[in-house]
């Protein structure tokens, strides 16, 4: 299964659930059948995964030093499963490629479908405290624990 997360410029919380998925995808030894990877609507190739997003991954012994990818057809064709932060990327994405709408949600949207709009979106922690960071972190895991337990991954 190939799943992509989607945020903005991919250097906050897309790379961060990027690298809690493939944490645990590592530790369950399913490297060779789970694939996770990352990009951003807005940004360009090769900008550092924030200081407070790494901050708050190795605060939870997730050590990750990725780059930013802008979003590709290329990307969307790969991904089985395409998870956003908020409705207006899964707008986005939507508009970008209608024919694979059905494959792009929100995290919180796709494991939590009774939310309402507000609670769907994941808040961008940009340029923010690290409690901001670690907050995030928090919701993020909640969501792909939910993830995880809900595709049997």
């Amino acid at each position: 299964m190939n799943i992509l997360f989607v945020c903005t410029g991919n250097t906050c919380r897309s790379p961060m659930a990027e690298a809690i998925l493939l944490d645990h995808v590592k530790k369950t030894n399913q490297t060779d059948r789970i694939f996770v990877k990352s990009a951003g609507l807005y940004t360009t190739d090769g900008i550092k995964t924030s200081a407070g997003t790494r901050y708050a991954l190795m605060q939870h012994q997730i050590d990750f030093d990725g780059e930013s990818s802008q979003i590709t057809e290329d990307l969307l064709d790969w991904a089985d499963l395409i998870l956003t932060m908020t409705d207006s990327h899964q707008e986005a994405l939507r508009s970008f490629n209608p024919e694979q709408g059905d494959k792009i949600h929100t995290l919180n949207g796709y494991v939590y479908p009774s939310l309402t709009d507000k609670k769907r979106q994941i808040q961008d922690p940009f340029g923010q405290d690290e409690a901001v960071y670690l907050a995030t972190f928090d919701e993020i895991n909640q969501g792909i624990a939910e993830l995880i337990k809900q595709n049997n991954l």
